[in-house]
Formats: structure tokens, C-alpha cells, sequence
């Protein structure tokens, strides 16, 4: 019978992934800015995956912090991974010898203003990507890419991703397409991490 890695061992390899994640961002930065670094964004996804989020984000928050189309993606994938990452930890640490609660129905009755908070903000998202189609079909001054992928990440995910298909916009950026499924599942993370939470 094996015996489970102990928390020494997986402390080092998390101090490991988090350098090379780290060391990789800050090389594609200060090394190959120039050059198309669409490998790079690869490898930086995968660490991050494996548990190098962290490092990741704390290189690109050091020595990358102009957002840019070509760089937009590998940060959303950066902040999503990393912060589901973490509250899955929470989570499983929380409610070691427990079951966890899926009761997302019971959490919104007695929390309303968290569901009303996330049912307005999805309207408004939803809102805000239609008018910035309207602008796009007008050729008219458009809404940041920032604004509208900030309101999907602040909780407006679902109105994002159904606007998305509903208006047939930004239907082929990665950003949009695939980094709101993926908010999506980091907040659906958060919210599981808030139901089973006994502060």
C-alpha cells in the first residue's frame, strides 16, 4: 500500500512549479518581448495548470503590466487557474471529514444580496456586450476589452457568455469564447467555497 506524499514534499514542489512559472514569464518578457511568444504562453498555461499559477501571475504583475490583445488570454487563464486553484484548496482543507454542500438554491435564499448583486451585474453585462455590438456594427468608438472581460470576471460571467452567442460577438477571440466558460467555473468555485464556508 502506497503512502500519501507528505505536506514536506508537496510544499517543494509547488516552491518549484512556481518558480519555473515565475523564471518562464519573466524570460519571455525581458528575453524574447519581441518575438512571438505564443510557445511560451503554452508552456506558461501549462505550469500554471499544474500548480504554478502563482508564479505566473506574480511574474506577469512584476514585469508585464500592459495588457495587450496578444497577451490578454494568458492572463485570464493565469487568474482563473490560480484563484480556482486556491479555493478548491480552501475547500477540500475546509471540509476535511465532511461532506461538501452543492446547495446553491438555500446559499442565494439566505443570502440575497449576493444573488442580486450577480442577477444585476449579469443583466448589465449582458447589456453592455450588445452595445458594444452596436457600436462595432456602427464603426463607432467601442467599449474596452478590459471593461467588458472585467464585468465577466467580477461575476457577470453568464450575461458575458450569453451575450457572446446571442449577438454573435467576439465569437473568435480566445479570450472571450473560452476565458468565460472559465470564469464561469472559478466563480461556480468561489460559490462552493462560500456555501460550505462556516465563518
Amino acid at each position: 500500500m502506497m503512502n500519501p506524499i507528505s505536506a514536506d514534499k508537496w510544499y517543494i514542489y509547488f516552491l518549484i512549479v512556481n518558480l519555473l512559472g515565475f523564471m518562464l514569464n519573466v524570460m519571455k518578457t525581458k528575453v524574447f518581448y519581441r518575438r512571438k511568444s505564443s510557445f511560451f504562453d503554452k508552456v506558461s498555461m501549462a505550469v500554471s495548470l499544474i500548480g504554478g499559477a502563482a508564479g505566473t501571475a506574480l511574474a506577469i504583475a512584476l514585469t508585464d503590466r500592459k495588457i495587450t490583445k496578444e497577451n490578454v488570454w494568458l492572463r485570464i487563464w493565469t487568474i482563473c487557474i490560480l484563484l480556482i486553484q486556491i479555493f478548491v484548496f480552501l475547500l477540500l482543507k475546509m471540509s476535511s471529514g465532511r461532506t461538501i454542500s452543492f446547495n446553491i438554491w438555500g446559499f442565494f435564499k439566505e443570502h440575497r444580496g449576493i444573488f442580486y448583486y450577480l442577477a444585476i451585474l449579469n443583466v448589465i453585462t449582458f447589456a453592455v456586450y450588445g452595445i458594444d455590438k452596436y457600436l462595432a456594427v456602427k464603426n463607432k468608438h467601442r467599449i474596452k476589452i478590459v471593461t467588458l472581460l472585467g464585468l465577466s470576471l467580477l461575476g457577470g460571467s453568464i450575461g458575458g457568455l450569453a451575450a457572446v452567442y446571442f449577438f454573435r460577438h467576439k465569437t473568435k477571440k480566445k479570450y472571450f469564447t473560452a476565458g468565460i466558460p472559465l470564469m464561469i467555473v472559478m466563480q461556480i468555485c468561489i460559490l462552493l467555497f462560500l456555501i460550505n464556508w462556516k465563518g
